[in-house]
């Protein structure tokens, strides 16, 4: 998995802690992180997932005293290219968006399995959910951690899934230029196909701020429902973050 990229002063180790549980409950098996900024106490989680095997981060040093999105294309093309021959398939993500399967009897794996030899990216739609409220500063005690998920907290959801922020599972090896959303360019004879959204998407929870609300609509209106996850994912992914979370920063 190619994860975007952090920086900011915001803390992110809940919502990274439970970015990885989710995406471990889909078989990802190898995080690849790019650091631009990140406070230690954060950095505590990305530390003990990198011992565990499972993840992998680059820390990229700039001249620039403040870094912005539009730096997300080095993290892009540096993940490209190193897991270009060590992963069949790879997932372009940041962590505030989780993959969801809607038809319990498939799996991801199985989905990926069941592609043609020339199809190299899968496109998935994407529903905004509204977070309203910036992540806990530090682990205070189990319940409040569980509380604060982004999958328990967050519901409002946009009505319908959307192309506007697609996200894609690709093939590395058969991408000549990968760009934010999805592949620009492939090799000759590549396919790509569009998954239907009633198998799977993404959520993505993104905060209703006045830098994410300028030119987009989305947050506005009655446009919204309230969604969920399937409960035995709800709770499965609270176990494992419960007990990460517990790891890591509990004693």
């Amino acid at each position: 998995m190619c994860v975007g990229p952090f920086y900011g002063a915001d803390r992110k180790w809940l919502q990274l802690v439970e970015f990885v549980e989710h995406m471990r409950i889909f078989e990802v098996s190898m995080f690849f992180f790019t650091v631009f900024d990140m406070d230690a106490y954060s950095r505590l989680a990305l530390d003990e997932y990198e011992r565990q095997g499972i993840a992998e981060t680059t820390v990229i040093q700039t001249e620039y005293e403040q870094l912005d999105w539009m730096f997300h294309l080095l993290q892009l093309h540096d993940c490209f290219h190193r897991s270009k021959y060590i992963s069949r398939w790879v997932i372009n993500a940041d962590i505030d968006e989780r993959f969801v399967m809607f038809q319990p009897e498939t799996t991801l794996i199985q989905l990926l399995r069941s592609q043609d030899a020339n199809v190299g990216e899968l496109n998935f739609q994407a529903r905004r959910i509204q977070k309203t409220e910036n992540s806990p500063q530090k682990f205070t005690n189990l319940q409040d951690t569980i509380e604060n998920l982004e999958a328990l907290k967050f519901r409002n959801t946009t009505r319908t899934q959307i192309w506007e922020s697609s996200k894609s599972i690709y093939r590395p090896e058969m991408v000549a230029v990968q760009t934010y959303h999805h592949t620009h360019l492939q090799y000759p004879g590549v396919i790509v196909k569009n998954v239907p959204r009633e198998t799977a998407g993404f959520r993505h929870y993104r905060m209703t701020s006045v830098r994410n609300s300028i030119g987009n609509g989305w947050i506005y209106g009655d446009n919204f429902t309230i969604t969920e996850l399937d409960r035995e994912l709800e709770k499965l992914l609270v176990h494992k973050v419960a007990n990460m979370a517990e790891h890591i920063y509990g004693s």
